[in-house]
């Protein structure tokens, strides 16, 4: 069973005090009956710098008979991708990693949603991997998929006790709180969790999404503080994302990374719009295609979004740009964020990372266009 994670290093904080990545710290306590399975092992996980550590881990679970995966999709691709081109190298090369695997059978994932990546998934894979999905986070273990669909089973016994800020109350000085009792399927909350390790009514950054009563279920939506809204449009994570897989699907594409940022106004015009910015694996057959099932997929589901762009006068149309390959990963190489505690934000309010990004990739600010048709 491969599990990539973070470095199973400690760094001493004071006496009989350690700190190290949350899924570094779980393959140290590993039971017994696991750890004789687990891949890559503790002398690889103990490897500090991520690019040595992903190399050798490559390197060795080439030859191994995996039979299930746990990660992140984004940095399980970034193995697959070790393992393709050791592959090529060696004059080895393979049409799908089930020649290397061929016993693998389940993935378990979490930290992002998958939606983005199923395509790309299966196409490294040959097959849809059964997938179990889970929502660790450094503060508490949230929820786990029991069922098929329909959302993520709350854990109510590991000691936590959940409370749920309606998101529209964020940011006022006495927001509502509601229990695991009074909470309504279908609304968008923010997580508050209490804990045994002295946590206290403390925002764990997630929205989330109540789909089930008895047992309680819920699927998440987005950060916190990841939307964008320059314009009034109050565009949120889940949005974008659904609006990508559609493009994808319509258009035959399969991405790697994007994130979605503000363009803002230029001199002589007052309307301003999005940027989105895509590593792609596969590119849209008809990039302007792509862009307006985009449009089309924000305007149905958001209605600010829908009023800002009708009739072009509050927005103009989505604007794609497409980075080279390797771009997301050099930026998070640049910023200190390679490994897997780490995520590509996927819309962000300010132009930082777009313009960070799109630096990396050696394109002008602002970048070419690619506008809609009639």
């Amino acid at each position: 069973m491969l599990f990539l994670g973070g470095s199973a290093t400690l760094e001493a904080l004071g006496e009989r005090c350690e700190a190290g990545d949350l899924s570094g710290l779980v393959v140290r306590r590993l039971p017994p009956g696991i750890r004789s399975r687990y891949s890559p092992g503790a002398s690889i996980a103990a490897i500090p710098d991520w690019e040595e550590r992903v190399a050798a881990a490559a390197a060795l679970v080439e030859g191994q008979d995996l039979r299930l995966l746990c990660g992140m999709p984004s940095w399980l691709l970034i193995l697959f991708e070790r393992v393709g081109r050791a592959r090529q190298l060696a004059g080895r090369p393979v049409r799908d990693l089930r020649e290397c695997w061929p016993n693998l059978r389940v993935l378990i994932h979490g930290g992002v949603s998958f939606a983005p990546y199923r395509r790309v998934f299966e196409e490294w894979m040959g097959v849809a991997l059964d997938r179990v999905e889970v929502y660790p986070a450094s503060e508490g273990f949230v929820a786990v998929q029991t069922e098929p669909s329909g959302g993520l089973t709350l854990m109510l016994d590991y000691g936590i006790f959940y409370e749920f800020v309606p998101v529209e109350d964020l940011g006022r000085d006495r927001p509502r709180r509601h229990t695991v009792a009074d909470v309504e399927v279908g609304r968008a909350y923010a997580i508050a969790l209490s804990t045994p390790a002295g946590l206290w009514s403390y925002l764990l950054g997630d929205t989330v999404r109540v789909t089930a009563h008895h047992p309680l279920r819920l699927e998440i939506t987005g950060r916190t503080r990841h939307y964008v809204n320059a314009f009034g449009e109050n565009v949120i994570v889940e949005e974008v994302e659904r609006a990508l897989v559609e493009a994808c699907r319509r258009t035959d594409a399969h991405v790697v990374e994007f994130t979605v940022a503000p363009r803002y106004p230029a001199p002589g015009d007052a309307r301003g719009g999005h940027d989105w910015l895509v590593e792609f694996r596969v590119p849209p057959r008809a990039p302007d295609e792509f862009v307006r099932v985009v449009d089309r997929t924000l305007t149905g589901l958001n209605g600010d979004y829908g009023t800002k762009r009708r009739g072009d006068v509050g927005m103009h149309p989505p604007r794609l740009v497409t980075l080279p390959a390797g771009t997301f990963y050099a930026w998070m190489g640049n910023v200190g964020r390679l490994g897997d505690q780490h995520k590509v934000p996927r819309v962000t309010n300010d132009r930082t990372l777009a313009d960070r990004l799109l630096a990396l990739a050696g394109i002008p600010v602002p970048a070419p266009l690619v506008l809609l048709g009639p």
